[in-house]
């Protein structure tokens, strides 16, 4: 199985293990996140996450991710949710 369909056959569990980590090894860096969202994404396939979160191109999308333009709040939620993950927030 080449890099490209592991990460396409990547369960949400296992997506979400790889966000978790990286904030954690990032001391919550909202960038680093980004990044490992964005790399996350590619691996999704761009156009077919754009299309499932509905409102926003794949072009945008990917810039977005990539810090060309701003992001949402709501644009982190959908592509999360299209994943299969939901965001919570803790105590520390």
């Amino acid at each position: 199985m080449s890099g490209h369909e592991e990460a396409s056959a990547a369960t949400p569990q296992a997506i979400a293990d790889r966000l978790q980590a990286c904030l954690q090894d990032n001391d919550g860096d909202p960038k680093a996140f980004i990044d490992a969202l964005a790399a996350v994404a590619e691996n999704h396939g761009l156009v077919t996450l754009a299309a499932e979160c509905g409102g926003v191109s794949a072009t945008t999308l990917r810039r977005q991710l990539c810090g060309h333009y701003p992001t949402s709040l709501s644009t982190v939620m959908r592509v999360l949710r299209v994943l299969g993950i939901r965001l919570q927030v803790q105590a520390r």
